[in-house]
């Protein structure tokens, strides 16, 4: 039996996704969407909550202005403003989300 070998998530480069989604947006999901946008990338949040949604961005909003000032390992895609301005929210039903915010 002839296998390929499957490609490892290393060998793909990691500047090809632009954008990424996150369903659910409690305190993992946050998180994860801050990481996301902070690396540069596009970040839809996804929760059927308006309040998650809600208390997302205030928790990003939140976040950006804490880190505000500059530091030696952050990158220049990693500002608040700019940060803010990748995140858009959704929510709603599977399949019908509904924008909860656009930047």
């Amino acid at each position: 039996m002839d296998r390929s070998p499957s490609p490892s998530p290393s060998s793909s480069p990691a500047s090809s996704l632009t954008t990424a989604a996150v369903v659910g947006l409690g305190t993992m999901g946050t998180g994860i969407a801050e990481v996301l946008a902070r690396a540069g990338r596009e970040v839809i949040g996804i929760d059927i909550s308006e309040v998650a949604t809600a208390q997302a961005v205030a928790s990003l909003e939140a976040r950006a202005r804490a880190r505000g000032a500059p530091r030696e390992h952050s990158s220049p895609n990693s500002s608040g403003p700019d940060l803010l301005a990748r995140f858009r929210t959704f929510t709603g039903p599977a399949g019908r989300p509904r924008p909860t915010r656009t930047s």
